[in-house]
């Protein structure tokens, strides 16, 4: 990071020194004073990544390294030259204000790249993070009126805004003055919407599409017959072709080739509730009205993103999804009232619903055995045959008598359960149900099995279950048959925990409001409260990183450089 910050002082300072003295001055102590801001050097503008939404793709700009990608709800998307992908996206996560990009633009001349959201102007030396925002009102805009096309002369910057051009210093974004036309001509723009793009008919004609789309005027048709809308095009200095459409995808011209390749990037459903455990991942989420409900397959490793549309889908009624689980070739996902089943084998879906016997309400829980798998929802567990694909009775119902369902995980030949009040331990073989303490070696938290009111999440690594309650976080060894006292409940302040991970002695907590990493056992933790994180859902680390699915999407973080 500090390199990073280094280069770029010496070439901003290069810049200003060649225009005036005063600016090298300004530019000397506002570097100074972004370094003095650096306080932990371990760490760089990427290491909290968030992967959502695009929605609309909104305008395009090409850098020196990039080309930029301005979404209506995912950031900044950048697409590397020189790597021929996607790289990170540039989000809250890195400092701005918004995900709502509304508008971008790359100055080649000083290296700046400016966005403007609903709200404000930003703009980042570095194209990366330590972003400055400076508020709408400062340019006598009227309300209502947003920011549609960024550009810059070889001495302004200049924005369209409603039926108003506005100059800014190129530097600061100073406010110089409003225009009905501007008073210069050469100016370089990035792109806008449509509207405001010449020729966009000769330029389409020349190219076909691969991948099974179809270009039919000011829209594409995907290989399953829908309709996505042209947004914006922009023509990079390489003649290649990049065209934004109202449903996320983008498309990449080749000038030589004369074709389009269709591509997505980010997620389906920015509200994230459970994803696979591995990658490629499975992610499903609760739907914001006017979603079309979607699933999505990642892979941010190698940026693959596919998306997996209910309407697109035949025998899919609804894909609000809030767990999932994998058994041989199946993908099970569990939605409310119902459980979506995709064979990826024969490539077919299905639903199954109260019809065959699956919970009501939103199924938050899927613990698959060799034959059946266990679904649970807040109100009430089925045993669910994996080929017949129909609930299995069970004496569950009786012993849980309507009690409000936490968490549930299969242990070998044991099911174990929480909730409101109780952890119980369920035979699934003899169907005998037993309260914990009643399992093994209770010595070591003897002292506080009567004070333990409450229960919340569950959490099994393979050697030892971990239990949060009221009283602190408990475990018991399934090798040795034991129980002990893992953490102190001031840990997470004595909140209720939603989820649990454990990893190599790291023990993860996520809260309502936080997100707590604490090494077990040592009495040091640390808490991330950053407000772009949002809910966290789901949770899982895998070596280097730590990936969350969020409200606000699937976040990853690269947690050991706080070690």
């Amino acid at each position: 990071m500090f390199v990073q910050l280094r280069d770029q002082f010496f070439l901003i300072t290069y810049k200003l020194v060649y225009k005036s003295p005063f600016n090298f001055i300004f530019g000397f102590l506002f570097f100074h004073q972004v370094l003095i801001c650096q306080s932990n050097p371990r760490h760089d503008p990427f290491d909290w990544v968030v992967y959502s939404k695009p929605g609309i793709i909104k305008s395009f700009s090409e850098g020196l390294s990039y080309v930029y990608i301005a979404t209506e709800s995912a950031g900044v998307f950048r697409y590397s030259f020189y790597g021929d992908q996607f790289e990170y996206p540039i989000t809250q996560a890195q400092g701005l204000s918004s995900n709502n990009i509304n508008a971008i633009h790359f100055d080649k001349i000083t290296g700046i790249l400016w966005v403007a959201t609903d709200e404000n102007i930003e703009y980042s030396y570095n194209a990366e993070s330590n972003w400055i925002s400076k508020s709408l009102n400062n340019y006598n805009l009227l309300p209502g009126v947003s920011i549609e096309q960024i550009g810059s002369s070889n001495n302004y910057l200049w924005i369209l805004a409603g039926s108003l051009y506005l100059k800014l210093d190129r530097t600061s974004g100073m406010f110089l003055g409003s225009f009905t036309f501007p008073d210069e001509m050469e100016i370089e723009w990035s792109s806008g919407p449509m509207r405001y793009s010449n020729n966009i008919d000769d330029i389409l004609m020349e190219y076909t599409v691969m991948d099974g789309w179809l270009l039919n005027l000011n829209s594409f048709i995907s290989p399953k017959g829908k309709n996505v809308y042209i947004t914006t095009i922009y023509s990079s200095d390489n003649n290649s072709i990049w065209v934004g459409t109202d449903e996320g995808v983008i498309f990449q011209g080749d000038p030589y080739m004369k074709s389009f390749y269709p591509i997505k990037y980010g997620l389906a459903n920015t509200n994230v509730q459970t994803f696979t455990h591995s990658f490629p991942s499975w992610l499903g989420g609760k739907n914001y009205f006017g979603d079309k409900g979607s699933l999505s397959l990642v892979n941010p490793y190698n940026s693959y993103f596919d998306w997996y549309e209910q309407e697109l889908l035949i025998n899919v009624n609804n894909l609000d999804i809030f767990e999932n689980c994998e058994i041989n070739d199946e993908h099970w996902f569990g939605g409310i009232g119902s459980i979506v089943v995709y064979d990826s084998k024969r490539d077919y879906w299905r639903t199954l619903d109260a019809s065959r016997g699956v919970p009501y309400g939103e199924i938050r829980h899927l613990e698959p055995d060799t034959n059946y798998i266990w679904a649970a929802s807040y109100y009430e567990i089925k045993k669910i045959d994996i080929k017949t694909k129909r609930s299995v009775s069970t004496r569950l119902s009786e012993y849980l008598n309507n009690s409000y369902i936490k968490d549930i995980a299969l242990i070998d030949n044991y099911l174990w359960i929480t909730t409101e009040y109780k952890l119980l331990c369920y035979n699934i073989n003899s169907e005998v149900i037993i309260p914990f303490n009643f399992v093994g070696n209770i010595n070591e938290i003897n002292d506080y099995v009567d004070i333990i009111t409450k229960f919340y999440t569950i959490f099994y690594d393979g050697i030892k279950l971990y239990v949060a309650t009221n009283q602190g976080i408990i475990a018991y060894n399934n090798v040795n048959s034991t129980w002990e006292l893992i953490a102190d409940p001031t840990i997470y302040n004595n909140k209720v925990v939603n989820k649990l991970y454990v990893y190599k002695k790291q023990l993860f907590i996520v809260t309502e409001n936080d997100l707590i990493r604490s090494k077990i056992k040592k009495g040091f933790s640390r808490t991330y409260d950053y407000k772009f994180i949002g809910r966290i859902n789901d949770i899982f680390v895998e070596n280097n990183d730590l990936w969350l699915a969020t409200n606000n999407g699937l976040i990853q973080f690269k947690w050991k450089k706080d070690l």
